[in-house]
């Protein structure tokens, strides 16, 4: 509840939030911002270049490399973005 509370109040559209999984960062948004669009945006903003969508996984090149950014459901009003630490700040 707080990491949605701090979204709607700081004005953000992604925010980082905590993750359980080390080596993971983690990144909220509102559906309504079209999350999907707005992953492309910030990863391209960051040097990585989208390739493909299969199902929640978003992949990405950069320098060789490949990243896969997964996208889920929260609950009906926010998604989650799921990345390795370190590929891209996806916050504002």
């Amino acid at each position: 509840m707080k990491q949605m509370y701090r979204l709607e109040s700081t004005g953000k559209s992604v925010i980082r939030i905590d993750s359980v999984i080390t080596g993971q960062e983690r990144y909220l948004t509102k559906v309504q911002d079209y999350p999907q669009e707005l992953l492309k945006s910030r990863m391209e903003r960051e040097g990585w270049v989208y390739s493909q969508q299969e199902g929640s996984g978003y992949f990405f090149e950069k320098d060789g490399r490949e990243e896969i950014v997964t996208m889920q459901q929260w609950n009906h009003f926010y998604v989650i973005y799921d990345l390795n630490e370190g590929i891209a700040n996806l916050e504002d």
